[in-house]
């Protein structure tokens, strides 16, 4: 059990991680402000709803019994490097000059 709570830990604070990169390239496009352009602001809210879905699996992931704990973990850790991917993209797409 001591092993799940550090592992549960461990993940908490991965998702921790993804918000607070996610939280970044918020402030970024905020202080770009109108030079942002529309995409790359769809895709910052469709990381945000994307987000908000790995924080309700997170909560589930507590949920999860012992014998499916394992593959749960699994499942989630790869929703936050996929996330964590697709932040990266609307980073360097947002620092992009844009052309006009």
């Amino acid at each position: 059990m001591a092993e799940r709570s550090e592992r549960e830990h461990e993940v908490a604070a991965r998702l921790d991680s993804t918000r607070a990169r996610l939280d970044s390239l918020k402030s970024e496009a905020a202080v770009l402000g109108n030079k942002v352009n529309s995409a790359t602001t769809a895709k910052i809210a469709e990381l945000e709803v994307e987000k908000d879905s790995a924080q309700v699996r997170f909560e589930r992931l507590h949920q999860t019994g012992k014998e499916k704990w394992d593959e749960a973990r699994t499942s989630f850790a790869n929703l936050l490097d996929s996330l964590d991917v697709r932040i990266d993209q609307a980073r360097h797409n947002l620092r992009r000059p844009s052309k006009s």
